[in-house]
């Protein structure tokens, strides 16, 4: 349990203190008004002695007393009904949390300290009503009270005396110890009257009367209210319930009819329904009269509290005392004869009466006893003891009692007589034993009697907390928690879970888990019970335990109730908090997230109703992946597909922009990004140039969010100039239910020079669903988090506007044939109003592009133009021919558009298209020895394609005359459908020829001077050829003049063919119809690691060259292992055993073979091209004779 202000002994003494009756007259109730207070009300705060006492018992042994603590009470004070009860409690509960809400806000942090709970437990054990099986809160005695100021006070006293017996024999309110209580009479003296001398003579009659020892003066209201200096203590301001304002929102106390905690059912005779708020309020404040301002005790000076302390202890020790100890002497003795047999003292009363029934319970569940039977004397006996605290006495009568109940089946007296005995054995010092549970069992479940049941257990579970036995304590709480009282199962729950806290302390996780789990349910039954603010803190506490431990369901459910908890409460900022983490990280199905997410944009329009937009956080931005979008040279911004590709390129255009003479410190960057940390020099921009923001947004949740009114947030210079700025408004955005991440482009057009800075982005937000036709719709922003980026994007610098300049290009073919030739036009118009005074163009690939009347300037660049006025446009025609690599080729172009005063502007291009497979040539010097010219060449040309080729030319670079030899056609005559070949050989004379213009001169591509002298040992022969009379193309292959002696061929991976060059074979011989050829095929591997390697041999068989028969086309196959997949090690060879099947005579070229590898570092595997023709003659034996 938490921590109380009251240890468990203080608890029980204050619990059972002996009650006294106050009879007070009209003219003495007036002198007590003056104070705005009754006589028991005035007095109640000093009705605790500060000195001890003595009492003796049966056997005239003195015991202390310590701390007694009496009870007085008004002679017509009753207990409230169970309605009146409820609402008392609900608003004890109410105003004592008032306090701590005030001075803690809505911080709420796990507290050891409950002063509701001890508010409500005072309030209980006051509003518990005198039960017959008891006599512990009967009336003992009577105070009369009656002023100086009547003219005879001793018939004052008389007729309350009367009135006072006619109470305590006809009233059934009212319970009185037994026929022969304490009488004592008080004279209240005003000290403003002047009637001091009729006064003393009135006591002087009362003490001749009653005698000194029951009869007392005291003076009051010696003090001017007006005097502010002299003011002593306030002793009531804690004991009087002041006039309370209504708790934010809807927590207002409900009419005493219509309360929530309203009982369901029927409630047993004095059943008591417990109630749900929060306060300090007691009993003794029902009866007084609420005013606005109203000042208690103001007439009472410190010597008028000194007298009254006096008056208490004089009261207390000279009769009280005097008067339990006759009565604790008479009744031991009453006892004492019953255990000797003399039941005839008693007569017929020794009977208990018991009323018939015919349910299923025992009759002796009704027992009643009449109040002189012996067995209430000994109850009366053990209760007079304990209420003295004379524990071993009261034990010993409660054990005898008990077992008299027992046996009489008498289980409500059997459970009464149980609780208090453990509790006197508690108060010696004893160990509880678990009697006092089975007496909670009897009045709960046999006796019905749940208010005595919620009484023992509040008194056993401040045993058990003394005990330090936790455990058992909030198993005693768990099981009074009932739906009969919301508010009383709620303050039972939190103390069983603050019982867990205190078990093993809060490093024990196991018990810190069940503190939380019972707050959650304390939580759910203070909010049935109305408390709202209760419900509130007890959730919060429990979030703070829950929170970051992956119990995902529990946090969303605690922060679900938290939200609306303070929506109720009107604390909307709070509430907003709560749903914000809730739909920022629930795993909930997405009904229930869009469920969570329309209760939090409801919250968030209500709290933002009439102020600025608030600050959104859904969908989250992400900031860091922002970037910004510099125009073009059109001052537009361009597709943005096309600025990435761009951008995969960035170092590749930085090289180019070197060869335009641009520094790499001021290369052009067309996009930003927030993350580009090492670019430290400002961002520039122009005027009445777009700028693009890129903005990710992402969201955790499975919502279908809708976005409208989306505007960029800016400032120009510091000011909001709205003429600087031109902002494009996105009208409407959607994030799909599968989409958790989705980007958004923003423009902004600035018209001055200056600074420009974006702040933030504003939009409106709002949650469509199947079941809610009219969506709420919030305003708010998300501005821009600067820590969270390494670059600041979003501050701009707006200079003069620079030359602009729009290019186009006539469309390319997607996919050209590999060496294919194609023209497009190249058009540049200036569209700005300032004039370009030259046009650069730089590329990586020159060998692939031609732009014709352009001029040749170093590093390999054009200038393509001089001047172009504002409004000028210019053609030119250009030349591309495709890679001899399969595969997407990309052609990058940078052009450099120049201005005044040395100011520029680059464009960047990229020409993309595929190539295919067209024809593959290689060619050889037959002749190896010879280094000089005339050569013999042989040319292999293969069509690789899937269209018919059609040569047109073969000629040289250098002009060297060719002729083509054993040929029986023109050169130009040469068809290749697909898959076919041809053997050309071809003889390089040394002079060289004179310039004649052919058909093919129009797409010469080695024209430059500079290319001819790379070429000096170098010969190139160019195979010009068509397809479709529309698609014409150029290859090239080079001889190198002085090849290696070692090898033609080097690379990182070598091929060789080892066989026969020539064979005989007789084919017409039927077992021998066809001849088999061994071949080797080597490959060594050059490379630092090793490799793997795969080979295919009859991936696209070879026809044959040349038949000795002029009309036989036919090819030959590789036989047996065909198909090969081995690893070779670094610096090492492989060989692999081939078998070549030919079914005639010819001559065969070997080297068409399909191998492919992939170094171990590597992904990809990579294709190895035999380009030295294995040519092999095959002869017919029968032919050869």
């Amino acid at each position: 349990m938490a921590n109380c202000k009251l240890s468990a002994v203080e608890f029980i003494q204050d619990s059972f203190s002996p009650t006294i009756a106050v009879s007070c007259s009209n003219d003495a109730a007036e002198v007590c008004a003056k104070n705005n207070l009754s006589f028991a009300d005035m007095v109640e705060p000093f009705c605790k002695l500060s000195t001890d006492v003595e009492i003796r018992d049966t056997h005239a042994v003195p015991h202390n007393i310590s701390n007694l603590r009496l009870i007085l009470r008004d002679i017509n004070h009753s207990a409230p009904q169970p309605s009146m009860t409820r609402k008392l409690l609900n608003d004890t509960v109410t105003l004592s949390s008032r306090s701590y809400f005030n001075s803690t806000g809505l911080e709420f942090r796990p507290s050891h300290e409950t002063p509701w709970f001890e508010a409500f437990r005072e309030t209980f054990m006051n509003c518990c009503p005198n039960y017959d099986h008891e006599f512990i809160k009967n009336y003992l005695a009577c105070i009369f009270v009656v002023s100086s100021a009547t003219d005879n006070a001793i018939e004052q006293f008389n007729a309350l005396t009367h009135s006072q017996q006619q109470n305590q024999y006809q009233s059934k309110q009212s319970k009185w110890f037994s026929t022969h209580i304490l009488r004592y009479y008080v004279l209240l003296h005003d000290a403003s009257s002047p009637h001091q001398a009729k006064a003393e003579k009135t006591i002087e009659s009362m003490r001749s009367v009653y005698g000194n020892n029951l009869c007392h003066m005291l003076v009051i209201n010696s003090r001017n209210p007006i005097d502010e200096k002299s003011a002593p203590i306030n002793y009531w301001n804690c004991s009087v319930t002041p006039k309370i304002p209504d708790p934010p929102g809807d927590q207002r106390d409900s009419p005493v009819g219509s309360h929530p905690l309203e009982l369901r059912g029927e409630s047993p005779e004095h059943e008591i329904s417990i109630p749900s708020s929060v306060s300090v309020t007691s009993l003794r404040s029902l009866n007084m009269v609420e005013t606005k301002d109203e000042s208690y005790g103001c007439c009472l000076s410190t010597e008028d509290h000194d007298r009254i302390k006096a008056f208490i202890f004089e009261f207390a020790s000279k009769s009280l005392i005097v008067w339990a100890e006759k009565s604790i002497q008479t009744l031991n003795d009453q006892v004492a004869s019953k255990k000797r047999g003399f039941w005839k003292l008693f007569g017929s009363q020794n009977k208990p009466a018991s009323s018939s029934s015919n349910s299923g319970e025992s009759n002796a569940a009704n027992v009643v006893y009449t109040t002189e039977a012996p067995e209430m004397q000994v109850r009366r006996l053990a209760d007079l003891a304990f209420a003295f605290h004379m524990y071993e006495l009261a034990g010993n009568m409660y054990h005898t009692a008990k077992r008299n109940f027992n046996s009489d089946h008498a289980w409500l007296y059997y459970a009464g007589a149980l609780e208090m005995g453990e509790l006197a054995a508690f108060m010696q010092g004893k160990i509880p034993s678990s009697n006092i549970e089975t007496a909670i069992n009897t009045y709960a479940y046999t006796c019905r009697q749940m208010t005595l049941a919620i009484r023992s257990t509040l008194l056993l579970t401040e045993v058990l907390k003394f005990k330090k036995m936790y455990t058992e304590a909030a198993s005693q709480l768990i099981k009074m928690t009932s739906e009969d009282s919301d508010l009383c199962s709620a303050l039972l729950l939190e103390q069983a879970a603050h019982c867990y806290l205190n078990h093993y302390g809060v490093s024990c996780r196991n018990q810190t888990r069940k503190y939380a789990f019972h707050m959650i349910l304390s939580g759910h039954r203070y909010s049935k019970a109305g408390q709202r603010l209760h419900a509130l803190r007890a959730y919060c506490q429990t979030l703070l335990i829950y929170k970051g431990k992956h119990w995902n369901l529990a946090e969303d459910h605690i922060n679900f109730t938290i939200g609306r908890q303070c929506s109720n409460l009107k604390y909307l900022d709070k509430s907003c908090d709560a749903f914000e983490q809730l739909i920022s990280y629930s795993k909930q199905n997405p009904a229930q997230q869009a469920a969570y997410f329309r209760e939090y944009l409801y919250v968030l329009s209500l709290a933002t109703k009439d102020s600025p937009p608030p600050s959104l956080s859904i969908p989250e931005i992400d900031w860091s992946r922002a970037h910004l979008y510099l125009p073009s040279s059109t001052g537009q911004i361009t597709k943005l597909d096309s600025v990435h590709h761009t951008l995969r390129y960035q170092k590749k255009f930085e090289s180019l922009e070197k060869l335009l003479g641009i520094p790499s410190q001021k290369a052009s960057i067309f996009c930003h990004s927030a993350v580009s940390g090492k670019i430290k020099r400002p961002i520039t921009a122009f005027v009445g140039e777009d700028l693009a923001f890129e903005l990710t947004f992402k969201k955790r949740l499975k919502l279908h969010l809708v976005m409208t009114n989306i505007v960029l947030l800016w400032k120009f210079d510091d000011k909001s100039d709205e003429d600087a700025v031109n902002i494009e408004p996105i009208s409407n955005f959607t994030m799909l239910l599968q989409e958790n991440e989705k980007t958004l482009i923003l423009k902004v057009k600035p018209n001055k020079i200056g600074k420009l800075v974006i702040t933030g982005l504003i939009y409106e937000l709002s949650c469509t669903s199947a079941n809610q036709q009219q969506p709420v719709t919030v305003r708010g922003i998300q501005s821009v988090k600067l820590d969270s980026i390494p670059r600041n994007i979003f501050e701009i610098k707006i200079t003069e506007d620079l030359p602009r300049v729009e290019l186009t290009m006539s469309d390319l073919p997607e996919s050209l044939v590999c060496g294919q030739i194609v023209n497009f036009n190249l058009s540049i118009k200036n569209i700005g109003n300032k004039t370009v005074n030259a046009i650069k163009l730089a590329t990586s690939t020159s060998h692939l592009l031609i732009v014709l009347d352009s001029e040749e300037l170093e590093n390999n660049t054009l200038l393509l133009h001089n001047e172009i006025k504002p409004g000028e446009e210019i053609v030119k025609k250009a030349f591309v021919r495709a890679s001899d690599q399969v595969g997407e080729c990309i052609i990058h172009l940078i052009f450099m558009f120049l201005g005044d005063d040395n100011q520029y502007r680059t464009l960047r291009k990229n020409v993309i298209f595929n190539t295919v497979s067209g024809l593959l040539i290689s060619a050889m010097i037959i002749d190896s020895d010879r280094k000089e010219i005339p050569q013999v060449v042989q040319c292999c040309i293969e069509n690789d394609g899937n269209k018919t080729v059609q040569l047109k030319e073969i000629r040289c670079v250098q002009n060297y005359t060719i002729e083509a030899k054993g040929l029986d056609k023109e050169i130009k005559d040469i068809c290749l459908r697909k898959g076919e070949n041809e053997m050309i050989y071809l003889t390089l004379n040394g002079a060289e020829k004179e310039d004649s213009k052919t058909d093919t001169d129009s797409f010469c591509w080695f024209k430059r001077s500079e290319e001819k002298e790379s070429l000096k040992d170098v010969v190139i022969l160019s195979a010009f050829w068509e397809i479709d009379n529309n698609i014409l193309g150029q290859n090239n292959v080079s001889i190198d003049l002085k090849p290696s002696i070692s090898s033609t061929q080097h690379s990182l991976v070598d091929v060789q063919l080892i066989y026969s060059q020539k064979v005989a074979h007789e084919f017409n011989s039927k077992p021998r119809r066809l001849c088999h050829v061994p071949v080797i095929l080597r490959l060594h591997n050059n490379y630092e690691t090793d490799i793997e390697t795969i080979i295919d041999a009859n991936h696209n068989n070879v026809e044959i060259i040349k038949d000795y028969k002029a009309d036989s086309q036919r090819r030959f196959i590789w036989s047996k292992q065909v198909y090969f997949c081995e690893k070779i090690k670094s610096k090492s060879y492989l060989d692999c055993k081939l078998i070549a099947t030919f079914s005639c005579a010819g001559l065969y070229d070997l080297s068409k073979l399909k191998i492919t590898f992939r170094p171990s570092s590597e992904k990809n595997f990579q294709y190895q091209k035999i380009t030295t023709p294995y040519l092999i003659s095959v002869g017919n034996v029968s032919l050869l004779e």
